[in-house]
């Protein structure tokens, strides 16, 4: 770590850790025969479990259109699928399918086995810390996303 500039040092960690997760998701992406809009979309699925159509719009920068498409060939291929809206009659929700979690969560199996042995190298307290640091950092660029989408 530059003990001259230790908030430039985070600053480079976390966005270094932005590219490598992108790159991570892109590669099981691949490997899935999936576009990389589509394997965002999954990864937003694993983590919400359940979205609207226009969540996903949003999550992914599509149009409507496109996302329908892109919709559409994720069922196709049993990814997801559209279920009725509880709390809107007229939508849909979009949720897993349980076989794209089996042929998703083998390509996880690794990254979070060697996160748990990372893990373990910090004691509980310093956990909290980044717990407290990643939560804030989190909120902080959710808030700067809420200002530009005004």
């Amino acid at each position: 770590m530059n003990k001259d500039n230790p908030r430039h040092e985070v600053f480079g960690a976390m966005q270094s850790f932005g590219v490598n997760s992108v790159m991570f998701r892109n590669a099981i992406g691949k490997k899935l025969g999936l576009n990389i809009t589509d394997i965002g979309c999954l990864n937003y699925m694993l983590i919400k479990t359940k979205s609207t159509p226009g969540e996903l719009s949003r999550y992914t920068g599509l149009t409507s259109g496109a996302t329908t498409s892109m919709l559409d060939r994720l069922e196709k291929l049993r990814f997801i699928r559209r279920v009725p809206n509880p709390k809107d009659r007229r939508g849909t929700m979009i949720e897993l399918q349980p076989e794209a979690r089996s042929m998703i969560l083998p390509f996880l199996a690794g990254a979070q086995a060697a996160q748990q042995e990372l893990l373990k190298e910090f004691s509980d307290d310093e956990l909290e810390i980044v717990t407290r640091f990643v939560n804030s950092f989190s909120t902080s660029i959710q808030d700067q996303t809420d200002q530009i989408d005004l």
